[in-house]
């Protein structure tokens, strides 16, 4: 895949699955999320304790895949499909300002502009956590693979 293609998976994904590591134990957690393209980063919001949170304060190492799943191809054995898969480290947003930021982006993400869904959002920021992932590095992979014009 070219870069522009794997942004442009990031940007119309809706999950991301990471992995993360505690410990020398696995654990994977599937989140929605929005891109930003311009901080190179992935925004995903839940709540403000748990088992990810404890994982990601052991190892804020990550690996995430961003899965289209684009069907089965009949009479040609074959599944289409396009991926991301990226590395990078994840950390928890606490600026207040930056947070709304990051909800604004989601909501946008999926649902367009809309006031009362980001008001709704808003009000409830101090109830829940925000993370960032910051994207290292970021690899996309599909199939059929595209031909070679």
């Amino acid at each position: 895949m070219t870069a522009a293609e794997v942004v442009d998976v990031l940007d119309k994904g809706v999950l991301v699955t990471l992995a993360l590591c505690r410990d020398s134990v696995p654990y994977l957690v599937t989140m929605d999320y929005a891109y930003d393209a311009a901080g190179r980063c992935l925004y995903c919001h839940c709540a403000t304790e748990g088992k990810k949170l404890d994982f990601l304060r052991a190892n804020p190492q990550v690996c995430g895949q961003v899965l289209f799943d684009d069907g089965y191809i009949k009479g040609q054995c074959e599944h289409a499909f396009r991926c991301v898969i990226l590395d990078g480290r994840a950390e928890r947003v606490e600026d207040d300002a930056a947070k709304r930021r990051a909800l604004e982006l989601m909501v946008e993400h999926f649902e367009g502009p809309s006031p009362e869904a980001k008001e709704r959002l808003i009000k409830g920021l101090d109830k829940v956590c925000i993370l960032r992932v910051r994207i290292e590095s970021a690899t996309g992979k599909r199939s059929p693979a595209k031909s070679e014009e």
